[in-house]
């Protein structure tokens, strides 16, 4: 995620404007790179998105009221959210559809894998 200055313009409002913070966190955590690390799932050399690429737009889509894979296209709308997080492209519903049918038991145990990872690194370390 890069630096951002605040200007107060319509084209920068969001209402999702509390993900910036989440943001934060995840990167600060290295969740993405936790991501890439854990899940085998590979995809073809034309491929634009990883997995990891997709949990997180996912994990961030839920946290900004997605209850559908189809309303993550709250984020992929809103773009105070995709400059703040640099996502310059952003995957359709289909794009996430095919990533995520790649998903087998295994990589399910991957991705708890990655929680389980992620929630240790949170609770031994101090924030403050």
């Amino acid at each position: 995620m890069k630096l951002f200055t605040v200007e107060f313009t319509e084209k920068n409002l969001s209402g999702n404007a509390g993900l910036v913070h989440i943001g934060r966190f995840i990167k600060k955590l290295g969740l993405q790179q936790m991501l890439e690390r854990h899940l085998t799932i590979r995809r073809g050399a034309n491929a634009n998105y990883t997995p990891g690429d997709a949990v997180i737009k996912v994990i961030m889509g839920v946290l900004a009221r997605a209850r559908h894979i189809s309303d993550v296209k709250i984020l992929r709308s809103d773009s105070a959210i995709r400059t703040l997080f640099e996502w310059a492209r952003f995957p359709d519903n289909r794009t996430f559809g095919r990533i995520f049918r790649l998903f087998t038991p295994a990589h399910c145990n991957e991705l708890s894998e990655v929680e389980a990872q992620a929630r240790k690194k949170v609770w031994g370390k101090k924030w403050f």
